[in-house]
Parts: structure tokens; C-alpha cells; sequence
């Protein structure tokens, strides 16, 4: 393992661990929590289970951070380049996209009309 690589690592671990601490923050919520766009998060009274809007958007948190440590692996044991770029965009990119997605989704399901 290069210095480049321990590097990488360490970087890559330290962004999916903030990932993983916000979807832990936000699973031990009791007010509703907001999904980080600079949007202020709704109210309790805006959403009608607070405890499902917060656990489904913990998890989403969760699951980023364990994908971005899968990305930089999966792509450390390729030495082929295109196949490292496509744990990049698989792993790192094409989530926040989802993420996007299923907030809106939430947002449909959850929040008081």
C-alpha cells in the first residue's frame, strides 16, 4: 500500500464516518430533522411521523457512508481505471442523486397537506 493509498483511505474513511455519525444523529432524533439542502427542517406538527421520517432519513445517511468506503475499496482492488471510475460514480455520486429522490419522496409521504 502506496502513501497515496493510506491517504486516500483516510480521507475516504473520514468522510463516510461523518455520513454514518449524521444518519446516528438523526436516528436519535425526536424533532423532525432536515436532509442538509440549507432548508430548515420541518416542524413536528409538519409531518405526520416524525419517528419514520427521522429513522428512513438516518439510515439514507447510513448507507452513504458505508457506500463511499465500498467505492474507495472496490476501487483500490481494480487497477483498471474505468472500473475505479465506476465505483466513484456508482458509490459516491449516483447515491447523492437517490438521495435527492427519496427526500422528495419522503417529503410526499410524510409531511402534512
Amino acid at each position: 500500500m502506496t502513501a497515496e493509498n493510506i491517504i486516500a483511505l483516510v480521507i475516504f474513511a473520514m468522510v463516510a464516518m461523518v455520513m454514518i455519525i449524521i444518519g446516528i444523529y438523526q436516528l436519535n432524533q425526536k424533532t423532525p430533522v432536515g436532509f442538509y439542502t440549507g432548508v430548515k427542517a420541518p416542524t413536528p406538527e409538519e409531518i405526520t411521523d416524525v419517528k419514520a421520517w427521522n429513522l428512513k432519513h438516518g439510515i439514507m445517511w447510513i448507507v452513504y457512508g458505508i457506500l463511499i468506503i465500498v467505492g474507495y475499496v472496490g476501487g483500490f482492488l481494480s487497477s483498471n481505471v474505468f472500473i475505479q471510475l465506476a465505483f466513484v460514480i456508482v458509490c459516491d455520486v449516483w447515491p447523492v442523486i437517490l438521495m435527492i429522490v427519496y427526500h422528495s419522496h419522503l417529503c410526499k409521504v410524510y409531511w402534512r397537506k
